[in-house]
């Protein structure tokens, strides 16, 4: 389990480990400017005193149509739950594994993306492999 500071939103958000459930076949829209499309679904996750649950889960459909052998039925992937505010207990689906803190990996506080090149004072430039960066 991972709980971080979503940096758009402020809120707490914590990401676990599930298991796709299924994926229904209704493209929805968000109702924000861009109409986001996803899709519905649930994901089963296990609570920390062991018991199990199926979760109502948001499928983002460029995820879907980015990673099919990822977003499918019997597969493992991380859910983002909301952990305060009004969508308190709603999930989205992620990629498995968890994020990376950049300020803490590479020391500095990130407010936007941004192309991370190694300097001589860079904590970055002990994380590289064949001098590409491994983030």
């Amino acid at each position: 389990m991972v709980e971080r500071r979503n940096l758009e939103t402020g809120l707490l958000e914590i990401q676990i480990p599930a298991v796709v459930a299924e994926i229904r076949q209704e493209v929805l829209k968000l109702k924000n400017h861009k109409e986001t499309p996803y899709r519905l679904g649930t994901t089963k996750i296990r609570y920390p005193d062991g018991g199990e649950g199926e979760v109502l889960t948001r499928f983002y459909s460029k995820s879907i149509e980015a990673h099919p052998d990822v977003f499918r039925a019997g597969e493992r992937i991380s859910i983002i739950i909301q952990a305060e505010g009004d969508y308190a207990g709603r999930a989205v689906a992620s990629l498995p594994g968890s994020s990376v803190d950049l300020a803490r990996l590479i020391g500095k506080n990130l407010e936007k993306p941004s192309i991370l090149e190694p300097s001589s004072e860079s904590k970055l430039k002990d994380h590289l492999v064949d001098e590409e960066a491994v983030v």
